[in-house]
Protein backbone atom coordinates (compact mmCIF):
# COMPACT_ATOMS: atom_id res chain seq x y z
CA UNK A 1 0.00 0.00 0.00
CA UNK A 2 1.28 3.09 -0.74
CA UNK A 3 2.30 5.32 1.71
CA UNK A 4 2.53 2.41 4.11
CA UNK A 5 6.00 0.95 6.23
CA UNK A 6 6.95 -2.55 5.08
CA UNK A 7 7.11 -3.69 9.00
CA UNK A 8 6.71 -7.44 8.32
CA UNK A 9 9.66 -9.84 7.43
CA UNK A 10 10.25 -10.19 3.86
CA UNK A 11 9.81 -13.71 2.35
CA UNK A 12 9.65 -15.59 -1.22
CA UNK A 13 5.89 -16.15 -1.08
CA UNK A 14 4.85 -12.76 -1.44
CA UNK A 15 8.02 -11.52 -2.64
CA UNK A 16 10.91 -11.81 -5.75
CA UNK A 17 13.58 -11.56 -3.73
CA UNK A 18 16.79 -10.85 -5.52
CA UNK A 19 20.37 -12.27 -3.60
CA UNK A 20 23.88 -11.25 -4.75
CA UNK A 21 25.29 -11.16 -1.33
CA UNK A 22 27.34 -14.34 -2.40
CA UNK A 23 31.43 -13.02 -3.33
CA UNK A 24 30.80 -14.90 -6.73
CA UNK A 25 27.78 -13.24 -7.69
CA UNK A 26 28.28 -11.83 -10.89
CA UNK A 27 26.48 -7.96 -11.33
CA UNK A 28 22.75 -7.81 -12.06
CA UNK A 29 20.75 -6.18 -14.32
CA UNK A 30 17.08 -6.50 -14.55
CA UNK A 31 14.67 -5.20 -16.76
CA UNK A 32 12.03 -4.06 -14.43
CA UNK A 33 8.08 -3.70 -15.17
CA UNK A 34 7.04 -0.26 -13.83
CA UNK A 35 2.97 0.62 -12.65
CA UNK A 36 2.99 2.48 -16.01
CA UNK A 37 3.97 -0.29 -18.37
CA UNK A 38 7.14 1.03 -18.99
CA UNK A 39 10.56 -1.31 -18.58
CA UNK A 40 13.32 0.24 -17.01
CA UNK A 41 16.80 -1.09 -16.07
CA UNK A 42 17.95 -1.59 -12.81
CA UNK A 43 21.62 -2.59 -11.75
CA UNK A 44 23.10 -4.48 -8.83
CA UNK A 45 26.39 -5.17 -7.83
CA UNK A 46 28.42 -6.82 -4.78
CA UNK A 47 31.31 -4.48 -4.33
CA UNK A 48 32.30 -5.68 -1.00
CA UNK A 49 34.93 -7.45 -1.64
CA UNK A 50 36.54 -5.41 -4.66
CA UNK A 51 35.77 -1.96 -2.77
CA UNK A 52 36.33 -2.93 0.45
CA UNK A 53 38.11 0.27 1.05
CA UNK A 54 35.44 2.18 0.33
CA UNK A 55 33.14 0.90 2.09
CA UNK A 56 35.06 1.15 5.25
CA UNK A 57 35.81 4.93 4.88
CA UNK A 58 32.14 5.57 3.94
CA UNK A 59 31.17 3.79 8.16
CA UNK A 60 33.87 5.95 8.94
CA UNK A 61 32.09 8.94 8.12
CA UNK A 62 28.29 7.94 8.50
CA UNK A 63 29.30 6.76 11.95
CA UNK A 64 28.98 10.09 12.88
CA UNK A 65 25.89 11.21 11.93
CA UNK A 66 23.58 12.06 14.55
CA UNK A 67 21.12 8.54 14.75
CA UNK A 68 17.90 10.92 16.61
CA UNK A 69 17.41 13.65 14.14
CA UNK A 70 17.78 14.20 10.18
CA UNK A 71 17.59 17.12 7.48
CA UNK A 72 15.55 15.19 4.76
CA UNK A 73 11.75 13.77 4.74
CA UNK A 74 11.08 14.84 7.58
CA UNK A 75 7.15 14.72 8.97
CA UNK A 76 6.63 11.74 6.21
CA UNK A 77 6.71 8.70 8.87
CA UNK A 78 9.46 7.23 8.26
CA UNK A 79 11.85 4.89 10.74
CA UNK A 80 14.92 6.28 11.44
CA UNK A 81 16.50 9.23 9.65
CA UNK A 82 17.91 10.53 6.16
CA UNK A 83 20.89 13.69 5.61
CA UNK A 84 21.04 16.13 2.74
CA UNK A 85 24.49 16.75 2.36
CA UNK A 86 26.39 19.39 0.05
CA UNK A 87 24.87 22.28 -2.12
CA UNK A 88 21.15 22.76 -1.74
CA UNK A 89 18.33 24.73 -3.60
CA UNK A 90 18.69 28.15 -2.75
CA UNK A 91 15.79 29.37 -4.36
CA UNK A 92 15.57 31.86 -7.21
CA UNK A 93 18.72 32.49 -8.86
CA UNK A 94 20.78 31.04 -6.06
CA UNK A 95 20.02 27.42 -7.04
CA UNK A 96 22.96 24.98 -4.94
CA UNK A 97 24.73 27.93 -4.08
CA UNK A 98 24.12 27.52 -0.33
CA UNK A 99 25.24 24.39 1.78
CA UNK A 100 23.26 22.05 4.03
CA UNK A 101 23.85 22.89 7.83
CA UNK A 102 25.54 19.64 8.02
CA UNK A 103 28.26 20.31 5.27
CA UNK A 104 28.45 24.15 6.06
CA UNK A 105 31.88 25.16 8.52
CA UNK A 106 29.87 28.33 9.28
CA UNK A 107 26.37 26.78 10.04
CA UNK A 108 25.46 25.49 13.54
CA UNK A 109 24.54 22.57 12.76
CA UNK A 110 27.89 21.76 11.16
CA UNK A 111 29.46 18.17 11.40
CA UNK A 112 33.34 18.20 10.85
CA UNK A 113 33.81 14.89 11.43
CA UNK A 114 31.39 13.34 9.37
CA UNK A 115 31.89 16.13 6.27
CA UNK A 116 35.89 15.82 6.17
CA UNK A 117 35.19 11.71 6.18
CA UNK A 118 32.73 11.97 3.85
CA UNK A 119 34.35 14.17 1.57
CA UNK A 120 37.46 11.40 1.54
CA UNK A 121 34.95 8.23 0.84
CA UNK A 122 33.42 10.34 -2.09
CA UNK A 123 36.74 10.22 -3.69
CA UNK A 124 37.16 6.46 -3.55
CA UNK A 125 33.48 6.38 -4.95
CA UNK A 126 34.46 8.69 -7.82
CA UNK A 127 37.13 6.15 -8.67
CA UNK A 128 35.18 2.99 -8.55
CA UNK A 129 32.02 4.54 -10.59
CA UNK A 130 35.44 5.46 -13.23
CA UNK A 131 35.98 1.87 -13.19
CA UNK A 132 32.46 0.55 -13.19
CA UNK A 133 30.21 3.20 -14.58
CA UNK A 134 32.37 5.66 -16.47
CA UNK A 135 29.14 6.65 -18.69
CA UNK A 136 27.22 7.58 -15.73
CA UNK A 137 30.31 9.39 -13.97
CA UNK A 138 30.19 11.67 -17.29
CA UNK A 139 26.48 12.32 -17.43
CA UNK A 140 26.65 13.55 -14.33
CA UNK A 141 29.79 15.72 -14.87
CA UNK A 142 28.31 16.98 -18.52
CA UNK A 143 24.53 18.03 -16.52
CA UNK A 144 26.12 19.87 -13.84
CA UNK A 145 28.57 21.82 -16.03
CA UNK A 146 26.03 22.88 -17.55
CA UNK A 147 23.75 24.40 -14.71
CA UNK A 148 27.04 26.25 -14.07
CA UNK A 149 27.38 23.88 -10.61
CA UNK A 150 30.32 22.44 -9.32
CA UNK A 151 30.79 20.11 -6.05
CA UNK A 152 31.64 22.14 -2.90
CA UNK A 153 34.62 20.29 -1.63
CA UNK A 154 32.91 18.64 1.34
CA UNK A 155 31.44 16.79 -1.77
CA UNK A 156 34.56 15.59 -2.91
CA UNK A 157 35.18 19.06 -5.53
CA UNK A 158 36.45 18.10 -9.25
CA UNK A 159 37.18 14.62 -7.65
CA UNK A 160 34.00 13.94 -6.63
CA UNK A 161 30.94 12.53 -8.01
CA UNK A 162 27.90 15.26 -7.77
CA UNK A 163 27.49 18.74 -6.09
CA UNK A 164 24.34 16.94 -3.48
CA UNK A 165 23.75 13.47 -1.85
CA UNK A 166 21.67 11.97 0.64
CA UNK A 167 23.00 9.70 3.58
CA UNK A 168 20.18 7.30 5.32
CA UNK A 169 20.74 5.90 8.80
CA UNK A 170 18.63 3.15 9.50
CA UNK A 171 15.74 3.71 7.56
CA UNK A 172 12.71 2.25 6.89
CA UNK A 173 10.61 4.41 4.67
CA UNK A 174 7.21 4.13 2.81
CA UNK A 175 7.68 3.29 -0.94
CA UNK A 176 8.04 6.93 -3.40
CA UNK A 177 9.90 7.95 -6.50
CA UNK A 178 12.55 10.74 -6.60
CA UNK A 179 10.82 13.42 -8.19
CA UNK A 180 13.68 15.71 -8.19
CA UNK A 181 16.40 13.42 -9.48
CA UNK A 182 17.46 14.55 -13.24
CA UNK A 183 19.21 11.37 -13.76
CA UNK A 184 19.45 7.69 -12.75
CA UNK A 185 20.92 7.27 -9.78
CA UNK A 186 23.60 5.51 -7.71
CA UNK A 187 23.65 3.87 -4.14
CA UNK A 188 25.65 1.99 -1.87
CA UNK A 189 24.72 0.64 1.59
CA UNK A 190 26.98 -0.41 4.52
CA UNK A 191 26.96 -1.21 7.91
CA UNK A 192 29.00 -0.84 11.11
CA UNK A 193 28.40 -4.96 11.66
CA UNK A 194 28.80 -7.06 9.19
CA UNK A 195 25.50 -9.17 8.27
CA UNK A 196 24.62 -7.96 12.04
CA UNK A 197 20.35 -7.57 10.90
CA UNK A 198 17.80 -9.15 10.23
CA UNK A 199 15.49 -8.08 7.31
CA UNK A 200 17.58 -5.51 5.09
CA UNK A 201 15.91 -5.50 1.94
CA UNK A 202 15.39 -2.31 -0.84
CA UNK A 203 11.59 -2.83 -1.69
CA UNK A 204 9.92 -2.12 -5.39
CA UNK A 205 6.47 -3.18 -4.58
CA UNK A 206 4.83 -1.75 -7.52
CA UNK A 207 6.68 -3.67 -10.36
CA UNK A 208 7.78 -6.66 -10.91
CA UNK A 209 10.60 -8.14 -13.04
CA UNK A 210 9.79 -8.81 -16.41
CA UNK A 211 11.48 -12.30 -16.22
CA UNK A 212 9.14 -13.66 -12.83
CA UNK A 213 5.98 -15.26 -14.07
CA UNK A 214 4.07 -14.41 -10.78
CA UNK A 215 4.46 -11.30 -11.53
CA UNK A 216 5.70 -10.99 -7.86
CA UNK A 217 7.04 -7.54 -6.33
CA UNK A 218 10.54 -6.94 -6.02
CA UNK A 219 12.58 -7.34 -2.86
CA UNK A 220 16.45 -7.42 -3.29
CA UNK A 221 18.55 -8.39 -0.25
CA UNK A 222 20.82 -5.77 0.71
CA UNK A 223 24.18 -6.32 2.60
CA UNK A 224 27.18 -4.24 3.60
CA UNK A 225 28.69 -3.36 -0.15
CA UNK A 226 25.93 -3.59 -2.02
CA UNK A 227 25.56 -0.81 -5.00
CA UNK A 228 22.39 -0.24 -6.78
CA UNK A 229 21.58 1.91 -10.08
CA UNK A 230 18.08 3.02 -11.07
CA UNK A 231 16.32 5.87 -11.94
CA UNK A 232 14.10 6.48 -9.30
CA UNK A 233 11.78 9.20 -11.06
CA UNK A 234 10.09 5.98 -12.36
CA UNK A 235 10.52 2.70 -9.79
CA UNK A 236 8.57 3.27 -6.55
CA UNK A 237 10.82 2.06 -3.99
CA UNK A 238 11.43 1.91 -0.32
CA UNK A 239 13.30 0.14 2.32
CA UNK A 240 11.96 -2.70 4.53
CA UNK A 241 12.35 -2.04 8.46
CA UNK A 242 15.20 -3.78 9.51
CA UNK A 243 16.31 -5.44 12.59
CA UNK A 244 19.48 -3.94 14.16
CA UNK A 245 21.45 -7.09 16.36
CA UNK A 246 24.16 -5.71 18.58
CA UNK A 247 25.46 -2.29 18.48
CA UNK A 248 25.15 -2.28 14.60
CA UNK A 249 23.70 1.19 12.07
CA UNK A 250 23.07 0.79 8.66
CA UNK A 251 23.81 3.19 6.33
CA UNK A 252 22.65 4.27 2.53
CA UNK A 253 24.65 6.79 1.03
CA UNK A 254 22.42 8.15 -2.35
CA UNK A 255 24.29 10.63 -5.76
CA UNK A 256 22.40 11.81 -8.22
CA UNK A 257 21.95 15.13 -10.22
CA UNK A 258 19.22 17.60 -9.40
CA UNK A 259 16.39 19.52 -11.37
CA UNK A 260 15.53 21.77 -8.64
Amino acid sequence: MKGALYMDDINDDRWHVIDVSDSSSKPMELEIKTESGDISPFKIVNLSDHEEELCNKLVDACKHLEKGRGNARSGTGDKGVMFGIGRRNGGGNNHFHELFAISDPDAKGYNREFTEKYCIATWSFSRMMKRYFPKQLSSYKEYEEKKGIFPSWQMGGLHGLTCSGDVSVNLCNAEHLDVNDADIGVSIWVEEEKNNHKNWYILLPSTYASSDEKKRPIAIKVFHGIFMAWDGRKVRHCTSYTTLLGKNNVYGCFFCVTNR
